[in-house]
């Protein structure tokens, strides 16, 4: 999709609102401030959770096969994989590498309703850098693990975690409106023997303004990219468009990595390597944003 896109000078852009939100903004600036506060990049934990009640459960079309045969995983765990693209992006060049589903249950379509998953990221340009079957990985490696599902109590969170500080944050995916905030923990430890410790904990609190709700700002960075495109003839003459550019890859990456974790799925849960090869697999279901 992306050859597609560049050769009729478009962009590719989804509905993913919380990445036009200050917060996320303000979250991924401190993962490359040149203070190096945060330290490397080790993982990071998400999940994305609501009850259905009976009705959606039996109606909606993320319960079917013939409508959004992806579920959960295409529906609440995009966020998640999304959150950690984000991360991975700021922390380096780190692409998707492997996908798996660990538990999962489906409903009577085969659609899921519930899983556990984990995606590992490394380097672009390392070269056999897939963690072994047993899932062994090297030093290289960031791991997402998500839990995304239909049958649990309403919630969005997602853990980054640094070697030098985690951040925690709660309601990433659909804030409230006006100040939302997130938590900074800083961890110092240091352990004699293994029935004494001292754990310093300084945790902070940061609070975000945000007078514009995100899918204002969404739709504000929509028409920017459709005004580049008519005006600047996309691509090559427009001042955002490595941004814009970058959000594209990011996009067809995210399906990509829905795919796998769907493939996982159908496989008994086998891993799923990603390739130059299987990275041409079917974009269903996918938005495109072209003017």
């Amino acid at each position: 999709m992306m050859e597609e896109a560049r050769s009729a000078k478009r962009y590719l852009m989804d509905g993913t609102m919380f990445v036009n939100h200050p917060r996320t903004h303000q979250i991924l600036s401190i993962l490359s401030n040149e203070e190096d506060q945060f330290g490397d990049l080790h993982g990071i934990d998400a999940a994305f959770t609501l009850e259905g009640n009976e009705d959606f459960m039996k109606t909606n079309i993320r319960m079917k096969k013939d409508c959004d045969f992806q579920g959960c995983i295409g529906d609440l765990g995009w966020y998640c994989i999304r959150l950690a693209q984000l991360a991975c992006r700021r922390a380096g060049r780190y692409v998707p590498k492997s996908a798996k589903v660990s538990e999962w249950k489906v409903n009577e379509e085969g659609v899921p309703i519930d899983a556990s998953c984990w995606v590992s990221f490394q380097p672009d340009d390392m070269e056999d850098a897939n963690p072994n079957e047993d899932g062994n990985k090297n030093d290289a490696t960031i791991t997402l693990s998500f839990h995304c599902s239909y049958l649990h109590p309403w919630s969005q969170r997602g853990d980054i975690r640094g070697s030098k500080q985690t951040i925690q944050v709660l309601g990433y995916i659909n804030p409230q409106d006006g100040p939302v905030s997130y938590q900074v923990i800083r961890n110092h430890s240091s352990r004699t023997n293994l029935n004494e410790s001292t754990i310093e904990d300084k945790n902070s609190v940061h609070t975000v303004s945000c007078e514009v709700p995100q899918i204002t700002l969404m739709w504000r960075k929509f028409f920017e990219y459709c005004e580049a495109i008519e005006k600047n003839d996309g691509w090559n003459h427009y001042d955002g468009g490595d941004e814009a550019t970058t959000l594209s890859k990011i996009s067809e990456e995210n399906q990509l990595v829905v795919d796998a974790l769907m493939e996982s799925l159908e496989g008994s849960g086998k891993i799923v390597h990603f390739s130059k090869e299987n990275q041409s697999m079917s974009l269903a279901r996918k938005t495109l944003a072209t003017c």
